[in-house]
Parts: C-alpha cells; sequence; structure tokens
C-alpha cells in the first residue's frame, strides 16, 4: 500500500462486518488519469499523419481525440502531476507516457 493509501472501511450490518472500498478517484471512466484497456502506447489517436502541409487538419483531429478521450490537460498543462498522493503521482506516471511526443 502507499503511503497515502488508506485501509478499505468496515462497516457493521447486524451481526456481520463487511468492507466498503472506495475507489480511487483515477478509477473514474470521466478522471483524467483514468487508463481505459485501449489506452496503449502505440495507440493511433488520428490515422492521418502529420506531414508539412496538413497541420491545421491534424491538430484539430488531435486535440479532438485527445479531448474525447478526457487526456487533453494532460498535454495543455491544464492538469498537473500531482504532488501529494504518490499513489496519484504514479497513475500520473502511467497515463502519461502515452501521450508524450
Amino acid at each position: 500500500m502507499g503511503k497515502n493509501e488508506e485501509l478499505p472501511k468496515l462497516e457493521s450490518r447486524g451481526s456481520h462486518l463487511s468492507q466498503t472500498i472506495v475507489p480511487e478517484p483515477w478509477e473514474k471512466p470521466r478522471h483524467p488519469l483514468y487508463l481505459h484497456h485501449s489506452d496503449q502506447p502505440g495507440a493511433v489517436l488520428v490515422t492521418q499523419p502529420l506531414v508539412e502541409d496538413n497541420y491545421n487538419n491534424w491538430s484539430q483531429s488531435m486535440s479532438m481525440a485527445l479531448m474525447i478521450k478526457n487526456k487533453k490537460g494532460l498535454i495543455d498543462g491544464t492538469v498537473k502531476r500531482p504532488v501529494e498522493n504518490e499513489d496519484e503521482q504514479q497513475q500520473w506516471d502511467r497515463s502519461g507516457p502515452d501521450l508524450r511526443f
């Protein structure tokens, strides 16, 4: 377990104890650090390769692809690398390499 990770909470229900597992924020699909099984290094986000004369079209397509995958903030800097939570930093490090150029 990471330094900041909490143990699952136990709830008492009559004579039974049950665990409530609270998902990490990045385990929710809307979180920018969420990794879908299709998020892999080498995955093609834009089928049209960038060449000298198509930057505007390529850029628009890439921007749309990153926005759809909720990863645009990792590229444009609006989502910063976490500084306090070690587990979230590791998730950032796992999420980022797919998008680095």
